[in-house]
């Protein structure tokens, strides 16, 4: 990196932090709030990112990504909310992105299938299966999604 380069790096770096101290500094408890629900929202598309990242540069091409995050975020709360152990239900959202991993994996490879249409496949699937289950449950009482 060049000096200027450098300089002006270092002189970005200090206007957000004067903005940040300004904004906290003017309401305190709200710029909090803002900031938590930012980070909370950002690790998951930080994770994306990086799941992605790391996928093109081993030469996969995972559009699916999204609906991995779905189907494991939906199964890892069923099973939770089911068996009442955060634990178990963890092991089933791991146990479900490898599935959903697979699947791309075995169309891409297996069945010679372009990994974008895969991909898009997953996604809508995922998300097609998610909305049915969930209104399943919901509709015959199953569990503790009722309210």
């Amino acid at each position: 990196m060049k000096p200027r380069q450098r300089q002006l790096l270092w002189i970005a770096a200090a206007v957000i932090i004067a903005l940040a101290w300004g904004f906290y500094s003017a309401n305190g408890p709200q710029t909090t709030a803002v900031l938590a629900g930012t980070v909370r929202a950002a690790t998951l598309l930080a994770l994306g990112a990086m799941c992605g990242m790391i996928g093109e540069r081993s030469g996969i091409v995972n559009i699916g990504i999204e609906g991995q995050f779905l189907m494991s975020a939906f199964f890892a709360f069923t099973v939770t909310s089911i068996t009442g152990s955060l634990f178990m239900g963890a092991l089933a959202g791991i146990a479900t992105g490898l599935t959903m991993g697979w699947l791309l994996a075995a169309m891409a490879v297996g069945l010679k299938v372009d990994q974008i249409i895969a991909g898009t496949v997953l996604n809508i699937a995922a998300l097609g299966l998610t909305s049915f289950f969930y209104d399943r449950s919901r509709s015959l009482g199953v569990s503790k999604y009722t309210n």
